[in-house]
């Protein structure tokens, strides 16, 4: 019964090949031994490229001058603790002034009527305490 199984999922498969895509590798395979001379301007380019051993001493020489010059950073205790306060500051907002069911669709629809209602302060605020947490959080990677 397997080999029923088997032999009727192989026979369900319908492998298409493109036409395209056989013209294109024929010619690839016939065109890979042929060389084309460039006078030297390959040799001339990788002989102009820095080598890796002096990049990396770029790189670190970059990465101590912005290290002695930029601010201390946070440990991740007082990041998490940061990101965790703003968040709960923000679910406060949305706690106290939310007045219906559905806080961004009220907000938004005063917004759309201009009318300013304490639905849309909590929806700036929120808008707000997110914008400075994810900026801080960018920031911070860096």
């Amino acid at each position: 019964m397997e080999s029923k199984m088997t032999s009727n999922m192989k026979s369900s498969v319908n492998i298409h090949r493109d036409f395209i895509d056989e013209v294109l590798k024929a010619d690839a395979d016939a065109q890979r031994d042929a060389y084309i001379d460039d006078a030297g301007f390959t040799l001339r380019v990788m002989d102009a490229l820095p080598s890796a051993t002096s990049m990396s001493t770029v790189r670190t020489s970059r990465a101590s001058r912005t290290s002695r010059t930029s601010r201390t950073s946070l440990s991740p205790t007082k990041r998490f603790s940061i990101i965790f306060g703003m968040a709960m500051v923000a679910a406060i907002i949305a706690t106290v002034f939310l007045s219906s069911d559905n806080l961004l669709i009220d907000a938004s629809m005063d917004v759309a009527t201009d009318t300013i209602t304490p639905s849309v302060i909590a929806l700036i605020m929120i808008t707000f305490v997110t914008s400075v947490v994810s900026v801080s959080a960018i920031l911070g990677k860096r």
